[in-house]
Parts: structure tokens; C-alpha cells; sequence
């Protein structure tokens, strides 16, 4: 008889199972009880930027663009790169962040990895809503980031510990140097890292203005992609701008060398969106996307077209609008 229940546990009958909504703790880019990663290149402003996020919670403030109201909340954060009487503590404050929210598991005695016990501990004894991994790769364990089968092994503790206490883990991570054209293969490790998160997030800094800053979703497996955001770091805080229709695939494209490369594409593309505007002040951005599709013109060379041009983007009456430099919005 006790055999039989111990094989009787090892199953579940989807019968005996409720379906549940994923809640969020910043839609869509950050959901409760999954893993979630934050890449970009070392400078970007990644730990400046989640710790940012970290002051607002420690409030009760609403995260960028987000009408999801909270609690003020505890977080935990664990990062390896920083000090963090000179570094993290100074850049929590400088965000006005409540300390008594902020915490860290003492890893002097032994780093924390992601099988790691205590991070389950920890959620449950601080009850915080948001944990932070900063870097993967010192995070990820004894483990070759390359291999795919060791990757998602090394994921499955972590995701447990999400799913089990609801809490939102973040990881920061490196992207490698490639700078590829391709999204994905600017990602540090195995393909299977980004394949074991529900959400992939990247920030990036625009090479052609020091002072910009995207934020993108490059995956959600649990919502549409949200849109990509600007902002900017003044004196160490970040300042958000509001949202850009720019993607992902079409900065990366954008700001691939490749010697040699024509632009009589570019040329192509100037002149659609060129005739296409005329003398207007702005025209739907859905126009030019179409029109430029068909002529099968790709992201990267649409976005050097409307660099050349000068061409802004901005949402207005709920739809993305390209904006003539030439005259004014107000005509």
C-alpha cells in the first residue's frame, strides 16, 4: 500500500489543478514568481537602473509607465562587482530608496549560488517581492554557460524557488562582444539562458548620443513584448523619458559595422519615407512601415534612413506618429 501512494504522489492529474492569472510586479517586464534577465554591455547603467527600480518598490511607488500600485515592499540584493558601503548603498540612496527595505545574504563566508538555500530562506523571512542575481555569472554555479543540457539544470532550483514563493527574481548579465546583428547571439552563454527565463530584458546606450538610453524586451513568454523606453542618467539617477517605437532588432541592426556595406538601401528607404511625408508636420508611423516592408527593407536600414532624415517618433492619441524635423508639430 505505501509503495502504491508513493507513485500515486510522483503524478499530477491536471483535474486537481486551478488555473491562475500571472500577476506582475511591472507589466509586462517583470513577472511575480518567474525568473526574469536584465543584459547589457558593462557601463550601461544595469545596477544603477535595477536599483532605481528597487527605491520605487522600497516606496510604494509605481514603476515606470505602470499603473500597478504596491505596497511600499523589502528586496533582496545580491551583486559581487560593487561594494556595497560605496557603491550600491550610495546609488540606493541617491534613488531616495527606504534602507530598512533593502537587504543582502552575507556571502562572506560562502558565495550564494542558484541552488542555494538560503535564497529561499531569505524570501520567505524578509517576505520580499523582487530578489536580485547581479552577475549571472557569478550566480549560475560551477557550471560551463555554453552547455545547454548544464544551463537548464542550473535554472531549475531558481525557477522552483519563484514559482514556490511568488517572488520576482531578476538576474543582470553581460551581453558577449559580438554586437551582432542578431539579438540573440549577443547574449552571453547558451541559447538555453534565454530559453529557461519568462522575460529577457535589455538596456543599451545609443553610440550616436551618450546621453540616450534604451530599455527593450527582447522576450515574454507570458504577455506581448512591452514597449521599449528611453531614459537617461543624470548625476548617477535615472531619469525616464516615455516610450520609442525603436525594437530591439532594428537598434542592433542600426549599429552593426560591417565594412563595405552599401547604402544605396538607405537611399531606397530615404526616399519612400521622404515622398510619403511630403510637407506634413507627422504622419501615422503605420504608413511608412508598411510602404518600406514591401519594398523589403529591413529595421537596421529603416533606422538609418530616419536618422539621415532626422526623423523622431512619438505616440500620440494612442498610436506611434513619425515627426518631420522640417516643420512644426504645430501646423
Amino acid at each position: 500500500m505505501k509503495e502504491k501512494n508513493e507513485k500515486k504522489n510522483e503524478l499530477i492529474c491536471f483535474d486537481e489543478l486551478e488555473p491562475t492569472k500571472v500577476e506582475w510586479l511591472w507589466f509586462p517586464y517583470i513577472p511575480f514568481g518567474k525568473v526574469t534577465i536584465l543584459q547589457g554591455y558593462p557601463g550601461c547603467g544595469k545596477s544603477t537602473f535595477i536599483l532605481s527600480l528597487a527605491a520605487a518598490l522600497s516606496k510604494g511607488l509605481n514603476l515606470p509607465l505602470s499603473e500597478i500600485k504596491h505596497d511600499p515592499c523589502n528586496i533582496v540584493y545580491q551583486n559581487t562587482e560593487d561594494g556595497l558601503e560605496d557603491t550600491v548603498l550610495p546609488r540606493f540612496l541617491l534613488a531616495q530608496g527606504d534602507t530598512h527595505k533593502l537587504f543582502t545574504i552575507n556571502e562572506k563566508e560562502r558565495f550564494v549560488t542558484f541552488d542555494d538555500v538560503r535564497i529561499a530562506e531569505t524570501i520567505k523571512a524578509t517576505n520580499c517581492k523582487l530578489l536580485v542575481l547581479d552577475p549571472l555569472s557569478a550566480y549560475i554555479g560551477d557550471v560551463n554557460m555554453n552547455v545547454s543540457n548544464k544551463v537548464r539544470m542550473q535554472f531549475r532550483p531558481l525557477i522552483n524557488v519563484a514559482n514556490e514563493t511568488g517572488c520576482a527574481i531578476v538576474i543582470i548579465a553581460h551581453l558577449n562582444k559580438s554586437r551582432s546583428a542578431n539579438p540573440m547571439e549577443n547574449s552571453s552563454g547558451s541559447g538555453d539562458i534565454i530559453g529557461a527565463v519568462r522575460s529577457a530584458l535589455v538596456i543599451a546606450q545609443d553610440p550616436d548620443n551618450l546621453e540616450k538610453y534604451y530599455f527593450f524586451q527582447q522576450k515574454n513568454n507570458l504577455a506581448k513584448r512591452g514597449d521599449t523606453l528611453e531614459f537617461k542618467i543624470e548625476d548617477g539617477k535615472i531619469i525616464f523619458v516615455g516610450e520609442t517605437d525603436i525594437s530591439l532588432e532594428a537598434f542592433c541592426a542600426s549599429h552593426v559595422f560591417v565594412p563595405g556595406r552599401p547604402d544605396e538601401r538607405v537611399q531606397d528607404a530615404v526616399e519612400i519615407i521622404t515622398e510619403i511625408m511630403g510637407d506634413a508636420p507627422r504622419k501615422p508611423a503605420v504608413l511608412f512601415r508598411t510602404a518600406l516592408e514591401e519594398a523589403g527593407i529591413s529595421d537596421g536600414t529603416i533606422t538609418s534612413a530616419r536618422k539621415k532624415l532626422g526623423i523622431t517618433s512619438k505616440r500620440m492619441d494612442g498610436h506611434w506618429s513619425w515627426i518631420n524635423p522640417k516643420c512644426s508639430i504645430n501646423q
